[in-house]
């Protein structure tokens, strides 16, 4: 499979995922990546998917300014999934507001799918795409619990995702996100999570993965060109 992305690449203006948790590169090599496909002449366009958990992102921020709960990460990154600090309130929740909040998620990444994704594709330009919603279900573990995995909702999102998508997962050790990101890194929970579900979905679907804390960016970039064939 592998040696046909090349000319798959050109031929079906085909959507690449990069995801895995912040500070891994991701936004570096998607920049290496773009740069390329531009000293090629091929169209595309960079995209950002994943849920904006616009009630919880509310919530979050309400309390935050009310000032509680004080502590560095929420008063250095009011904006940044607050959900994974306000899940006890999601799970004081009642059945029905469950399930309000939760299609409300779904709505939201998939409208952004149809705008960001699909409608570029259509319109013949190649996708190159960060997070996407691989990250929704990580959102959705942090704030329901491993269970959603057996869920309606999970299995909607991974059947989105098309299937002949390239996809890339970059990881690294809680050591190096936290050197790399500081202050701004999100709970470790939430990042281990994360790679956990990243490598679930990585071995059942022919990703490429990268540790790229053992892996310079030269190198990680070499992987990235060889695996869609255009090294």
């Amino acid at each position: 499979m592998v040696k046909n992305l090349g000319k798959a690449l050109v031929r079906r203006k085909p959507i690449i995922i990069f995801f895995g948790p912040n500070g891994a590169g991701k936004s570096t090599q998607i920049d290496l990546l773009a740069y390329a496909l531009k000293t090629r002449n091929i169209r595309f366009r960079k995209s950002w998917v994943a849920s904006h958990h616009l009630f919880v992102w509310f919530l979050g921020v309400l309390l935050a300014k009310l000032g509680y709960p004080k502590d560095p990460w929420t008063s250095a990154n009011p904006h940044l999934v607050p959900y994974v600090k306000f899940s006890f309130l999601i799970k004081g929740m009642g059945k029905i507001s469950r399930q309000i909040l939760i299609t409300l998620e779904i709505v939201n990444v998939v409208i952004a799918d149809l705008f960001k994704v699909r409608a570029p594709r259509l319109l013949g330009y190649h996708v190159i795409i960060e997070k996407y919603l691989l990250t929704t279900i990580a959102d959705l573990v942090a704030m329901f619990g491993w269970k959603v995995l057996d869920t309606f909702y999970a299995r909607l999102l991974l059947n989105i995702i098309p299937k002949d998508a390239h996809c890339i997962f970059l990881y690294t050790d809680y050591a190096n996100l936290l050197k790399r990101r500081g202050i701004k890194i999100e709970p470790r929970e939430y990042l281990e999570r994360q790679v956990v579900i990243g490598r679930w979905y990585a071995k059942h679907y022919n990703c490429l993965v990268v540790d790229t804390s053992k892996t310079s960016l030269k190198k990680t970039h070499e992987l990235v060109m060889k695996y869609l064939n255009l090294s």
